[in-house]
């Protein structure tokens, strides 16, 4: 979480003040198949957190996989 100036209106009036608002940012998702072909899923953006639940998620929601067991391994290109 950052912090943001915002302007909050009530019946009293305009009052600027330190709010704590939720960052975004964007997860690319590529995939390899067993055949070592790449295919970029897409880009998704998510609150930083459980990348690898998200992930497995979306390959579910989309029919990319279809248990956990079809995922022999996640890797971020950060690591």
């Amino acid at each position: 979480m950052e912090s943001r100036e915002i302007a909050r209106l009530s019946h009293a009036g305009i009052a600027r003040e330190l709010d704590y608002v939720t960052s975004e940012s964007p997860l690319s998702i590529n995939v390899t198949d067993s055949k070592n072909i790449s295919f970029e899923m897409g880009i998704t953006m998510r609150t930083e957190g459980d990348d690898r639940r998200l992930i497995l998620g979306f390959l579910y929601s989309e029919g990319v996989i279809e248990s956990i067991t079809d995922v022999s391994s996640i890797k971020s290109m950060m690591e």
